[in-house]
């Protein structure tokens, strides 16, 4: 159970009306719900990274960081915008070998953001495959998930009925 209650969410004007366990723990504070979630449209919405790229990215930090919640979410998602379950569980179990060299790229890259391990080698390296557009894209992707989680993590946010968590994926 969330360490907050849950807040009562009315549809927005405009939005789906859809919200997750995180959205309705920081919707005790619609101000900062709202940020959030407008932070996290556009590390997707904005992002110059293949779709397929950017899942996996995610995929890789949330498993390295445990996040339960989140990756229960992504990895519903990255199925639908490509990655397979069996590629999915193979970013949880570290298996690389069977991505692009991109891929692989973009998995390691935002881990090392997070973990403040960033290289002037490993970015060059990284950059043989992404434009600096795309290299900030991934900085701050990982970013904003490294943020996510902890929040999600610290807050005791429950994975989402009818979702599995990692082990379970």
């Amino acid at each position: 159970m969330s360490r907050i209650p849950d807040a009562e969410l009315p549809a927005a004007e405009g939005s789906t009306g859809i919200y997750n366990n995180l959205h309705r723990a920081l919707a005790n504070n619609l101000a900062l719900e709202k940020l959030f979630g407008d932070v996290g449209r556009a590390v997707h919405i904005a992002s110059h990274l293949p779709t397929r790229t950017r899942e996996l990215a995610i995929l890789g930090l949330l498993v390295m960081l445990r996040e339960e919640a989140g990756w229960a979410q992504h990895f519903q998602i990255a199925q639908v915008l490509g990655v397979s379950a069996e590629e999915a569980r193979a970013v949880r179990d570290r298996k690389l070998g069977g991505f692009s060299a991109s891929e692989q790229a973009a998995i390691l890259f935002t881990e090392a953001v997070d973990q403040c391990r960033v290289t002037d080698d490993l970015w060059a390296d990284t950059a043989r495959h992404f434009n600096d557009v795309q290299m900030l894209d991934l900085v701050m992707l990982a970013g904003f998930y490294g943020y996510s989680a902890r929040v999600t993590l610290a807050l005791g946010v429950e994975i989402d009925e009818g979702l599995t968590g990692i082990d379970e994926s």
